[in-house]
């Protein structure tokens, strides 16, 4: 909770200097918890049951939002539903074989970004100042933010760090 306490006044503090946030902006009072990013349980999936979105952990570890993998994981969902001859446990498994394929990738590259972010107290602010000026770092930031093309996308953005 610390760590994240201090992350986060550092980060406001960055925001302010860039002029990104008001100086005159009021901070409520800092609360944090742990939110799982990727492979919640075991198995999304069972008798008659897929969980998808939140339920499932399918937030982004790169960007830290879950929109567009709880509309994905929805739509795999319906997929395997209508592919399906049952609803029984060994049948709904296609569904978690389906999001695992789809979302690879993804998992990957977050997760060896957050490796490479995490080793220093201030990088993710040493890249967003490092690429402030460099319209091409810009756009693969967002372009990894968005999820696309990622193997390219990232590889280009570790070149820059």
């Amino acid at each position: 909770m610390k760590k994240s306490r201090e992350m986060y006044f550092n980060h406001i503090k960055t925001l302010k200097e860039l002029n990104l946030l008001p100086d005159n902006v009021k901070l409520n009072k800092h609360t944090a918890w742990p939110y799982a990013t990727f492979f919640g349980p075991k198995n999304t999936y069972s008798e008659r049951l897929l969980l998808i979105g939140d339920a499932a952990g399918f937030s982004s570890n790169i960007a830290g939002e879950g929109i567009r993998t709880a509309i994905l994981s929805g739509i795999l969902a319906g997929q395997t539903i209508s592919e399906v001859a049952d609803y029984s446990t060994k049948s709904l498994k296609l569904f978690q074989k389906k999001w695992k394929k789809a979302l690879k990738v993804e998992y990957n590259i977050g997760s060896t970004l957050q490796s490479v972010l995490s080793k220093e107290k201030d990088s993710i602010d040493e890249l967003i100042n490092r690429i402030r000026s460099d319209e091409e770092g810009q756009n693969l930031l967002i372009n990894l933010l968005l999820a696309k093309d990622l193997e390219q996308t990232f590889g280009k953005l570790m070149e820059k760090i």
